[in-house]
């Protein structure tokens, strides 16, 4: 599996509000969303991803400091909204993706099967039945996972960042080794190795597209898919730690600690 499915596939939706509207111009819509405006429907939203999609028309989307987009049908525009800093999301692919992005669904030609999925879904919420909100739930995962695809396929050579080391021949398949497998005993050394450039040569190339070292970043992915584990299921800390290439559970606390400032036995209490 490639290091982008990985991430996509750690991230999951916990909850979800959905609502159908109908406009005719001229017509406006302002919205100041904060964490506590989602506390009734999500426990301790920490990231919230809004998206549109146009069925008729157009609409104008603006954020603020970002320019304003136009909308029309057959695109989807989310919008990143996040309640934490940056450098505590955790999760690279978030903070690599542009605040606002459009993806035109026509092009892609899945605009009709969403279209359907919408209205099958929305219909199914409104009577009532069985398993709706789990197929809304599951076709904006899709959507947003769609819209990820076409961004990271469109991004020029010249663009850094995690995104476009997806795309890179090296550190792309080291990406991919490190996501396949987080419980092994990665080096630079190794990595470099496996993906055939001297240690050096690895290294710098990592850091310079990634932005940061391959050790770094390995600590990083590991202490996300343990959170991940922590969230998921009641496994022992200890079996979770070796799971994620610790060999010893105290050595893992410390570095959840640092990473997200609490102790995973504390961070699983609070989820």
């Amino acid at each position: 599996m490639d290091a982008l499915s990985d991430l996509l596939q750690a991230m999951r939706l916990t909850g979800g509000v959905f609502l159908e509207s109908r406009f005719t111009a001229p017509w406006s819509v302002v919205s100041r969303l904060r964490a506590e405006d989602y506390k009734a429907f999500l426990a301790d939203p920490v990231q919230v991803i809004a998206y549109h999609y146009v069925t008729r028309g157009r609409l104008c989307l603006q954020v603020a400091g970002e320019p304003a987009v136009e909308v029309r049908a057959g695109e989807a525009v989310h919008v990143v909204c996040g309640f934490l800093g940056t450098a505590q999301r955790g999760n690279p692919l978030i903070a690599s993706l542009p605040r606002v992005l459009k993806i035109d669904m026509a092009q892609s030609g899945s605009n009709e099967w969403i279209e359907s999925s919408i209205r099958f879904a929305l219909r199914g919420l409104s009577e009532g039945l069985i398993g709706a909100s789990t197929v809304m739930s599951r076709l904006s995962e899709l959507m947003f996972v769609e819209a990820v695809r076409r961004y990271v396929a469109s991004l020029p050579p010249e663009h850094m960042g995690w995104l476009f080391a997806l795309r890179d021949p090296y550190v792309g398949k080291a990406l991919a080794l490190v996501h396949g497998s987080p419980n092994h005993p990665w080096t630079a050394e190794s990595l470099a190795c496996e993906v055939s450039l001297s240690r050096s040569a690895f290294a710098d190339r990592f850091a310079n597209v990634v932005g940061m070292p391959p050790k770094r970043y390995l600590i990083s992915w590991r202490l996300q898919v343990a959170k991940e584990k922590l969230r998921g299921g009641l496994k022992p800390i200890a079996q979770i730690a070796h799971e994620v290439g610790y060999e010893a559970e105290a050595a893992f606390n410390r570095a959840f600690k640092r990473e997200f400032g609490v102790p995973p036995a504390a961070w699983r209490r609070q989820t």
